[in-house]
């Protein structure tokens, strides 16, 4: 019995997939012109390949990684990209493990919030009083190199 569980733990981690957090996916939009960061996880100490093509015109460019021998945590610097319209795929390999990133752009970003004033907003009246009563809108960044986010 101990050695059915031992063998099924060693085979779950022989086959731990690329996994990235949610902030990327699909169809988004990464800031054009500044370098970024892609990071997640992968079988610990494994290697990582990062593979960013226009989708229609290849072969593009290769980011190599090592994942953390401990936690299996990968990191890797984007370099800054111009904008353009032509969709790229981000293809993540380790092993067999593979995760794809496809319709994606890079482009002018911007993450804005709003911030309600307490009791203002909604029936305050027309006219002047009305826009000054509307509630400010707030801008939040990411900072360069961080992984949280942050108010300015």
């Amino acid at each position: 019995m101990m050695r059915f569980a031992a063998a099924a733990l060693l085979l779950s981690t022989a086959n731990a997939t690329i996994a990235l957090p949610s902030i990327y996916g699909s169809h988004m939009v990464l800031q054009a012109d500044q370098p970024g960061e892609l990071w997640g996880t992968a079988a610990a100490g494994a290697a990582v390949t990062v593979h960013i093509a226009a989708a229609k015109t290849p072969p593009g460019f290769w980011l190599n990684t090592t994942a953390d021998a401990a936690s299996g945590r990968f990191s890797v610097a984007l370099p800054p990209t111009a904008p353009s319209m032509t969709p790229f795929d981000i293809a993540i390999s380790s092993g067999a493990d593979r995760a794809l990133l496809s319709d994606v752009l890079f482009g002018a970003v911007y993450v804005c919030r709003q911030v309600h004033a307490g009791g203002a907003g909604a029936g305050a009246g027309a006219g002047a009083g009305a826009a000054a009563a509307a509630p400010p809108a707030a801008a939040d960044s990411v900072a360069a190199g961080s992984r949280t986010w942050g108010s300015q």
